[in-house]
């Protein structure tokens, strides 16, 4: 069963002596999407767990940078390469 996310959070600032980002960039996709890219390819081991396990991940992944009130931005996986560089780019420049 999975730990609630304030005892894994807490667990891992121990491991990284509370050193944070400065930073935090998720690329995010939809269900839907995620469905599409991964039927077009060989999956590793971690995408073979399945899309609801990814989006539970993916889930998981927001609630700490909320949690932790980290400096961050959320990008639409399924934009052009070029849009999502200019994103990333706006945000760490800001």
């Amino acid at each position: 069963k999975d730990l609630p996310i304030e005892v894994v959070t807490s667990l891992n600032l121990i491991a990284t002596s509370n050193i944070l980002p400065s930073h935090v960039i998720l690329l995010e996709l939809s269900k839907e999407e995620l469905t599409k890219r991964l039927s077009g390819k060989t999956n590793d081991a971690i995408e073979l767990r399945g899309i609801d396990y990814l989006i539970d991940i993916q889930n998981r992944m927001k609630q700490t940078v909320e949690l932790l009130n980290l400096n961050h931005i959320y990008i639409d996986a399924s934009l052009s390469i070029e849009e999502i560089a200019e994103k990333i780019e706006e945000f760490i420049n800001e």
